[in-house]
This record gives structure tokens, sequence and C-alpha cells, in this order.
């Protein structure tokens, strides 16, 4: 580990990739937690993500060969009031929605020290980015894996919750004991949960003190990229149309060494059609992507089940194993997901002005507090 900027380093690396710090005498620190002990029965096995806000690790129970995935903000960030609602919320949407497709929290609370720590299934598997990337996802697959995320979308935003963050770095290619693929969704760090007025929820108000931009700028959805405080499920649709451009084509449809460059063109500029770069595209596949890229909310599909249904109609889904009833009806009632964030989350449903959208009062958990800690969100998600 660097000992300057706390990024991961290999140990026969000269210098750390991240701030070019070069390696010292006596070699890169060591991470203090990897071999302890940890909450009880679980040692801490190898750590496999770290970021500005905070570490991932792979932690086994010595008796029974179990693993988990413990994640932690940092202890420096624990005061923060913000980062700290962020990461419960994260902690109480996945373990209550209980949608086979979300990576499920078991646990979460604070360390002896009083680090926030969260707890979570450990899912064997590939990186969609890397299935991507190593150009080996046949159609099947990939169509596949969008319909299993359209699913667990639509049941996800039924019950007031939008990922915010949907990317391929945040998606794992798993199977299921029956050796079906199975995709995860990770990290709902972003997460943004809606209550309904009629849920008795518009009694308690806090607006977050800044809007900053969340979201990684590749992916991101036009409104999100203004920062706009009305955000639904369609800023998520807009995140899945990226994808699926980019499993397509193999590119994105808007690309830039420099990340404002990016967000500028979602804003303002039309992809190219799918097609135009990958004639074997058929031209419905093609009206799909460019639907669900559309700049204004209003002009893409409304629902991740109209998505479902234009996709089953090109491509008839077969025998697949997942259908949303069958999801939808294992998953948490919306009034019960409510309670339990209202429960864990206190003081954080905010009420926007009813007159300007047609979606439900917008719980904001996600987002810092101040202009230094965007900045550092960025710097994190480019790093």
């Amino acid at each position: 580990m660097c000992d300057k900027c706390r990024r991961p380093v290999q140990a026969v690396q000269e210098r750390c990739d991240h701030c070019r710090k070069k390696r010292p005498a006596d070699g890169w620190a060591v991470d203090a937690r990897v071999g302890q002990p940890l909450l009880g029965s679980l040692k801490v096995i190898q750590r496999i993500g770290y970021g500005a806000t905070g570490g991932v690790y792979l932690a086994e129970d010595p008796g029974t060969g179990d693993r988990v995935v413990v994640k932690y903000l940092h202890g420096a960030l624990a005061s923060e009031p913000e980062l700290v609602k962020r990461f419960r919320v994260e902690a109480v949407v996945t373990k209550e929605l209980n949608i086979p497709q979300v990576v499920r929290t078991f646990d979460f609370g604070r360390t002896d020290d009083g680090t926030p720590y969260l707890t979570m299934e450990y899912v064997p598997g590939t990186g969609l980015r890397e299935a991507m990337g190593s150009g080996t996802m046949t159609m099947e697959d990939a169509l596949e894996v969008m319909r299993q995320i359209l699913m667990a979308l639509e049941v996800a935003h039924k019950r007031c919750v939008i990922h915010r963050d949907l990317k391929p770095g945040n998606i794992i290619l798993s199977r299921d004991p029956e050796g079906h693929l199975l995709v995860k969704i990770l990290d709902f760090g972003f997460a943004k949960v809606l209550a309904d007025r009629h849920d008795g929820f518009h009694h308690t108000v806090k607006v977050t003190r800044d809007r900053i931009i969340l979201g990684t700028p590749h992916y991101m959805s036009p409104e999100q990229a203004k920062g706009a405080m009305d955000l639904d499920g369609r800023t998520d649709l807009y995140s899945l149309g990226v994808m699926l451009y980019m499993m397509m084509t193999g590119v994105p449809p808007f690309n830039s060494e420099v990340p404002m460059e990016i967000i500028q063109m979602h804003l303002t500029q039309p992809p190219k059609t799918p097609s135009s770069l990958c004639p074997t595209i058929p031209q419905e596949m093609d009206r799909i992507i460019l639907k669900l890229l559309e700049k204004k909310p209003e002009d893409r599909y409304a629902t991740a089940s109209e998505v479902l249904a234009d996709l089953d109609r090109l491509y008839p889904a077969g025998a697949s194993k997942w259908n949303i009833e069958q999801i939808s009806n294992n998953a948490i009632d919306t009034s019960d997901l409510l309670m339990q964030v209202g429960r864990y989350v206190e003081d954080s449903i905010q009420v926007p002005d009813p007159s300007k959208n047609n979606w439900p009062v917008a719980l904001y958990v996600a987002g810092a507090g101040a202009a230094a800690l965007a900045i550092l969100t960025l710097w994190w998600l480019f790093s």
C-alpha cells in the first residue's frame, strides 16, 4: 500500500501508479487490516478494493470457510454526516430489498474504534467490464445480462430505489447452483430512495447542503450531469442504455480523456447510431438503444418493464429462469423498506415541489456537503 495516497500497489512496483511516489527503501507498507481478526469470528484475507472514501476486503470464517466481503468507510470520514448517511442507506437497501440480482448486505454497524462497516455476500464471478473487454460475450449472454438488470431495476424502482451509478464495473456475472447465469448489481452507495406522501413520510424534511454531481461520467444521464434534484428511475435506464450501446458496439456513445467533456456530450450531442459502428446490429436494436439514450427523460422509456418488453419482442427470452413476477413476489414491500430506511437514516427525507415532477417525495442520501468533497469523489472515480 502506498503510504502517501493509500492506494494498493504490488510489492515489486518501483513507483505508485497513482501518485508516482517512489517505493521506500524498506518496501511498501502492508495494509494493517489484512490477516487481522474482524468482528469476532472473521479473519481478513485480502483487500479487493480501495478508494477515497473507504476500503473493501475479503474475509473468511476460519471455522466454516464461509467468505464475506467487508466494506469500511475511512475512519477520517466517519464524522461526515452525509457520507455516513449514504453508507447506511446502501446497507439498509441492499439488506432489505431481497432481490436475487442485488448483492445483499448481511450486517452493518461500527467497529470498536468507531469505523462504519458493512458485511456483504461474497459473489465469485467475472465483472461485466472484464467480460466486455475480453470479447467473449455471446449475444445470448449479453441479452440475458440486460434482462436480469432490467428485472431488478423494475422491482427496485417500484420500491422507490434508484441506483444512480450503474456501470459495467458495478455488475458481476456469476452462476447459480444450477449453473445458470446470475447477474449481481453492486454498490448502492449513490442510491436515492423515494418516499410517497401517502406512506406518511412527508412530515420529516431535510435538504442536503449542496447539489453535487454523483455518478460516473461515461454512464451519467443528462439530468444527473446537471445536478437535477428530481431524478427518477429513468436516469438508471439512460445508464443502462450506455451499457447496452457498449455491449453491442464495443465503444461508449461518448468518449474523451476529459471527464467534463464527456458530461458536455451527454448534455448536447446525439450519439452515433449503433449500426453505423457495427452493421450487424438490427434497426430495431438501434431504436431501443437510442430511445434509452434520449436527452429528455420524458422521451425515454418510462419503466424498465417497457424496455424488457421491446427486447423480448426482438429477441424472445426463451427458457430464462427469471421473471419480474417471481422477483417481485419475494422482494420486500415498499412501505416496509421505507420504514427500515427511516429507522436507520433519520431526518433525511426531502420534500421537493410536487408541481415540478410526478415522482414521489425524494429522500436524498447521497452527496457530500462541500465542493471539496465533490472534487474528491470525482478524483476517486477516475483514478
